[in-house]
């Protein structure tokens, strides 16, 4: 390879990577990821737990539950298509795993008001806090 090679490589090559779709998750930017996420999970139990004590119409239940669907689509985009250096790859794994649970949680809630039905979801969220906070990047 000469240099005038070398150096239109160089100049093309971020432009291949950028349209590639696939982007680096640095450790930092992977624990805001799942901080993220461990919000949104939690948010979701407070609020199911509030449902049991309150009472709201079907109206606004639906509306903040599809919120939160948004919010956690919002982060499932972003890591969708991200790689992290080799020792987070196993938790960037987690967390996709995580926020793909997690939006299948948020809809089968959002389908049935059934109280078994939320217990059952508060089960499940509580099971994804618990599996996030014990991986989550130091």
């Amino acid at each position: 390879m000469n240099r005038r090679d070398y150096v239109a490589a160089l100049i093309l090559f971020p432009t291949l990577v950028g349209c590639s779709g696939v982007h680096f998750l640095n450790h930092k930017d992977l624990r805001s990821k799942y901080r993220i996420t461990i919000s949104l999970v939690t948010e979701a139990e407070t609020f199911l737990n509030h449902l049991n004590q309150h009472i709201y119409s079907d109206h606004f239940v639906k509306g903040h539950l599809s919120y939160l669907q948004r919010q956690n689509l919002g982060v499932e985009d972003e890591i969708a298509n991200a790689s992290a250096n080799i020792d987070d790859t196993t938790r960037l794994n987690t967390l996709k795993q995580a926020t793909g649970e997690l939006a299948r949680v948020l809809g089968q809630d959002q389908a049935s008001s059934d109280s078994t039905m939320r217990s059952l979801t508060l089960t499940q969220l509580h099971s994804i806090r618990q599996h996030l906070e014990a991986d989550m990047p130091r």
